[in-house]
């Protein structure tokens, strides 16, 4: 990892601990944390409360 590159911050999905998936909140769109939990539930054959979102700085 080139360590001059700034950290920024990113929405984590995750179902029992296991990331499903990650996006940079830098321009996410106004639904969109909602529309990725449904899509992940909806792959994932799960409900939408077993999605969890956590902030995270990479």
């Amino acid at each position: 990892m080139d360590s001059t590159k700034k950290k920024e911050l990113w929405k984590v999905f995750r179902k029992n601990r296991k990331e499903l998936f990650a996006y940079t909140v830098r321009g996410e769109g106004e639904d969109e944390e909602e529309a990725t939990i449904s899509l992940l539930a909806y792959e994932n054959h799960c409900r939408k409360k077993d999605i969890h979102v956590v902030l995270e700085m990479r």
